[in-house]
């Protein structure tokens, strides 16, 4: 296959990249044309592209954009997931832990806020720097319970390998721990420990 399209219109930050990515590392296409139907996922899309070494050109289709990504003979050639820079691939192993201590990311509006958090962690399994463990407390133990648009996302990130620790205190606090569904119940120890283990702690 020498042409590959990947149609993204209608999907929000980050999954046109996530898409668009998955694409360049999986397929040895040596052309890609992405779709995507608003001006910032065209510039995330071309962002993410030209990191990986592609040339991008970006075409106004009227109402929708596509992003044209080509590689080298060299990328298209070689085997699923060799895109990837090596300085990235050599990162993979670093310890790194995320601390979620609310459902938001930032202060301002809370609903701007959920949907940076919701875009931050759908992101997290697209990164070649993936995080070793994800922890849990305060108000982000609401993340990994019953009624959070996260639960598919995180139990992905616990099947690809990730430990998810879950603040017990603070979901008997919320009264949440029957309804815990992703990851699994912890304590402060071990909290703790994880975080001091760490050699980066990521706090969104």
């Amino acid at each position: 296959m020498k042409q590959l399209v990947v149609d993204a219109r209608g999907l929000t930050c980050p999954e046109p990249v996530v898409r668009a990515r998955k694409a360049l590392l999986e397929s040895k296409a040596t052309a890609i044309t992405v779709l995507v139907d608003n001006d910032a996922a065209a510039e995330n899309v071309a962002r993410m592209a030209r990191m990986i070494g592609c040339e991008v050109a970006l075409e106004d289709r009227g109402g929708h954009f596509g992003i044209v990504l080509k590689r080298s003979a060299g990328q298209a050639a070689a085997p699923s997931g060799s895109a990837v820079p090596v300085e990235d691939a050599c990162r993979e192993t670093a310890n790194v832990a995320v601390f979620f201590a609310s459902a938001t990311i930032g202060h301002g509006d809370d609903d701007l806020g959920r949907l940076l958090m919701v875009a931050f962690v759908k992101t997290l399994r697209s990164l070649a720097l993936r995080p070793k463990t994800l922890l849990f407390m305060n108000g982000g133990v609401t993340l990994a319970a019953e009624g959070s648009e996260l639960v598919d996302a995180l139990r992905e990130l616990e099947a690809d390998g990730a430990e998810l620790l879950v603040c017990g205190t603070c979901l008997d606090f919320f009264k949440l721990k029957e309804k815990l569904r992703a990851g699994k119940v912890s304590n402060m120890f071990e909290i703790s420990s994880r975080l001091v283990a760490a050699d980066r702690v990521v706090r969104p």
